[in-house]
């Protein structure tokens, strides 16, 4: 199909010369080139480089080809070279970005910070103020500046914020800034999590223009360096303004055992540590998010990697349900309902197109078993593999009669299994002696 697409891309490319970038052609050869890019043998991922810079070396590869005799050949020979060209550019950037984060009241977080390959170092706000100053100077940093809402009282957009800075070796400045978002994304997931276990944050019934945003939140912008000059700045979507984050009381008290048994995201990743990730992003996404309706559906995607459900075929309750594995409801019964009752307004929202009402205690009881669903992969990473976890949360949330029921099957199989291993063992015998047999017919000769 590659080898297809390619063909397809070169005839859409020259359609489209000499005519308007905004023709119908040019659509095609764009959506082609996209295509090319997520089909060839490179990630774009391991290259350290943005996925917009790679759909650009694709492109600039099609046109450059467009005129071969061999033009399959020739794409792969260029794909080859550009791994090694990509890796000749690989430079160190310096990612700067104030953050809402009181690193002092979590006791048992300790900074230098190293999370997914990237740490996280605190710096001192003289070093972010030089560095605005230089980004107004070359871009339009202040006029953005200027635009963002500032919490009550203040004219700073960033009062009381810390400032954190982090490298990233790449091939270019987006994909050392997408590393570092993604990285800090997992760690304010496993922030919030371990500080708002089994309690409810005021951000589910609060206002926050007013005095902002009082839950961790991701940086409002992040300004890039190489070898210590400014290169751009990038800005969030959400512009709310931020208060710093703090542990309030009755919170936290459980911090350190909660956060230290979370994975540090080391080196090679293994599958459970892939679904931890994406679970502990998408829990801190649903925290953070205003709106009840997209806070409900970012649990529902962390309950779905939480629970190892996320790349299989199952149906849309399947999270929830596998979820009880861990959380081990009292009345099933009810459980039973209520996961009815939400997998009903999920499908909706994604699949009806209706108006549903996310209430509070929807999120509540999402966000609980979300917890209860890290914290069982969490503890048991270790003991058991990705398959037996799966294994674990399939059966960990049936009935105790389909158990019984389940464990007299495996019984039977195995029974049945037996007796074709001593069948097999008694013909294994057999052939045995009748090898036996010839051996001695032939001594007799």
């Amino acid at each position: 199909m590659l080898h297809e697409h390619i063909h397809d891309a070169l005839d859409a490319l020259e359609d489209r010369d000499g005519q308007s970038r905004l023709t119908p052609q040019d659509d095609q050869f764009d959506v082609l080139v996209s295509i090319i890019a997520d089909e060839t043998s490179l990630s774009p991922d391991e290259q350290r480089i943005s996925e917009q810079k790679f759909k650009d070396e694709i492109e600039e590869i099609l046109e450059d080809i467009s005129d071969s005799n061999d033009p399959i050949s020739d794409f792969h020979s260029r794909l080859h070279k550009l791994k090694a060209d990509v890796e000749d550019r690989y430079q160190e950037y310096t990612i700067l970005f104030p953050w809402n984060f009181r690193e002092k009241d979590a006791e048992g977080f300790t900074h230098p910070v190293d999370i997914l390959g990237v740490e996280f170092r605190l710096t001192a706000k003289q070093v972010w103020d030089d560095y605005v100053e230089q980004a107004s100077e070359e871009s339009t940093f202040d006029k953005f500046l200027e635009e963002v809402p500032t919490k009550r009282h203040h004219e700073s957009p960033f009062s009381h914020h810390r400032y954190w800075e982090a490298e990233v070796e790449a091939a270019d400045q987006q994909y050392a800034v997408n590393r570092v978002e993604t990285a800090l994304k997992t760690l304010m997931g496993k922030i919030t999590y371990s500080a708002y276990f089994a309690s409810t944050p005021n951000t589910f019934r609060s206002t926050t223009w007013k005095y902002g945003i009082t839950e961790l939140q991701a940086p409002v912008c992040y300004i890039a360096l190489e070898d210590s000059e400014y290169l751009h700045y990038y800005v969030s979507y959400d512009y709310r303004p931020r208060q710093t984050f703090k542990f309030r009381a009755g919170l936290g008290y459980a911090f350190e055992e909660l956060y230290n048994d979370l994975p540090d995201f080391h080196g090679e990743l293994s599958t459970i540590e892939e679904h931890l990730g994406t679970a502990l992003r998408a829990f801190q996404s649903g925290m953070s998010k205003s709106r009840p309706t997209q806070s409900f559906l970012e649990f529902w995607r962390a309950l779905e990697a939480a629970t190892l459900s996320q790349e299989e075929d199952y149906s849309a309750a399947a999270p929830l349900e596998r979820s009880t594995a861990a959380l081990l409801p009292e009345d099933r019964d009810l459980a039973e309902k209520r996961i009815e009752l939400l997998a009903d307004k999920r499908n909706d929202l994604i699949h009806g197109g209706k108006e549903v009402e996310v209430t509070e205690g929807d999120r509540v009881y999402l966000k609980n078993l979300c917890e209860s669903s890290i914290r069982f992969v969490a503890n048991e990473r270790e003991n058991h593999s990705f398959e037996e976890l799966q294994f674990l949360f399939e059966y960990g949330a049936k009935s105790d009669d389909n158990i019984l029921q389940a464990q007299a099957e495996r019984e039977r199989q195995i029974t049945e299994k037996r007796g074709e291993i001593e069948g097999h063992e008694h013909d294994l015998k057999l052939l045995e002696k009748l090898e036996e047999m010839r051996e001695n017919a032939g001594s007799q000769e």
